[in-house]
């Protein structure tokens, strides 16, 4: 079975800095990369963080506020130039997109690839920009039931997606990664995905 474990960090502000720090040291001992998602609006305030980190390995991923669920793709576009500038404007450079609330629209995918993005993760699914495939796992935050879910994915193989908000108890989190990696799981970041080429036929959606 191919297992993969794709952990993500979200909420990311100067105030918590120092929890993001002490997270990601603690995934980097395991040899867990994780994926940053980042406001475009707030990386100013973060920018010296964020390329410090990107430098050993992190990911740096595009999460506006704004909502992309039902967008057309003209205005998508706007939106995710938008967001473009103010990554460039910051030195920092993302080809993954992580959607508002998980949920983009067709028109929103178009976009992506006009601007070059990579690889889009929603909640459901992780999409390769440049094939189009789909790969399959449902985003998870932490909660109750975390840890069974992902040991229960991590035994019949596939993607186990794990999204930690930034203050979130740390301890729980790295037992639940703890048992995907025992099951075998592999980990990479979103800019990795497409590197990796996990894929399965791409469906209408």
């Amino acid at each position: 079975m191919d297992t993969r474990l794709a952990v993500s960090v979200s909420d990311i502000t100067h105030q918590g800095l120092r929890w993001c720090a002490n997270f990601l040291d603690a995934l980097h001992a395991r040899g867990v990369p994780a994926s940053l998602l980042v406001d475009p609006l707030r990386v100013r305030k973060v920018r010296d963080w964020l390329a410090e980190r990107a430098e050993l390995g992190d990911a740096i991923v595009t999460r506006p506020e704004v909502r992309f669920a039902a967008l057309p793709a003209h205005e998508a576009g706007l939106r995710l130039l938008a967001a473009r500038r103010a990554m460039d404007a910051a030195g920092l450079r993302s080809h993954a997109f992580a959607a508002p609330g998980w949920h983009a629209s067709m028109g929103t995918l178009v976009a992506l690839r006009r601007n070059e993005y990579l690889v889009c993760a929603r909640r459901a699914d992780l999409i390769d920009l440049n094939s189009a495939a789909v790969t399959r796992g449902r985003v998870r935050e932490p909660g109750i039931a975390l840890h069974a879910h992902i040991d229960r994915t991590a035994r019949r193989g596939g993607l186990v997606r794990l999204d930690v908000p930034a203050g979130t108890e740390i301890t729980p989190v790295l037992r639940a990664v703890d048992s995907a990696l025992a099951r075998g799981a592999s980990a990479l970041t979103y800019a990795g995905f497409a590197k990796e080429r996990l894929t399965v036929p791409a469906r209408a959606r």
